[in-house]
């Protein structure tokens, strides 16, 4: 009877194991949710962010992200959107843009950093997540509405993460792993992209 009772408990912590990794409530998931394309804006009162829209839809023309007026808007009311979600100025994902793609939605980096905000989609959604939702959609990482989702929510998860922009921008940059343990040894200093960053941000600012 003891032998008995001792192999369903072997079985049971066996079984448990395999359980967990086939439960979706155990799966592993990518640090920021997959954003859904083309996205659904939320509704603003129009008196407060209407406006801000139109604002910015001239400053993304000035970049390479074409001449349709309706297209630039909609980008311009994600980038709204995104900003009031993760609570920074709409200007800061502007310079963010400026500094990382200089507003080039076909922009790559050796490092395999894509499109406007330079998102690393790996380092974001995990290698696994990648393969499996993307092995043949690659191309949609550069879509600027994605993009700016992708960009935008991994910023929002590194403020919420350090609890400080200067830490959070030097984490979009160099990666969050290499920030913490700089934090840990007390050898964090900021960088020279966030200064970039907030020094476009605030010409992004008098300009809207």
């Amino acid at each position: 009877m003891q032998t008995k009772i001792q192999i369903c408990v072997v079985s049971l912590f066996l079984v448990i194991p395999v359980f967990m990794l086939r439960s979706p409530a155990f799966a592993l998931t990518p640090l920021i949710s997959e954003p859904v394309s083309p996205p659904e804006f939320a509704m603003f009162p129009m008196e407060r962010y209407d406006d801000l829209a139109f604002r910015i839809a001239p400053l993304l023309a000035e970049g390479r992200l074409g001449q349709d007026s309706q297209e630039l808007l909609d980008l311009a009311q994600l980038i709204v959107e995104k900003s009031v979600e993760i609570d920074v100025p709409p200007s800061l994902i502007l310079a963010m843009i400026d500094v990382e793609s200089t507003f080039d939605p076909c922009a790559n980096s050796v490092k395999g950093a894509k499109g406007l905000m330079q998102v690393m989609p790996r380092r974001i959604l995990g290698n696994a997540h990648v393969d499996s939702r993307f092995a043949f959609r690659g191309h949609q990482f550069y879509d600027p509405h994605w993009n700016i989702q992708f960009g935008a929510d991994y910023l929002g998860y590194l403020l919420e993460r350090f609890g400080d922009l200067d830490v959070a921008l030097t984490a979009y940059n160099q990666g969050p792993t290499r920030v913490a343990k700089k934090l840990r040894r007390r050898t964090f200093r900021g960088s020279s992209y966030a200064r970039r960053v907030l020094d476009r941000e605030k010409i992004y600012g008098t300009r809207m």
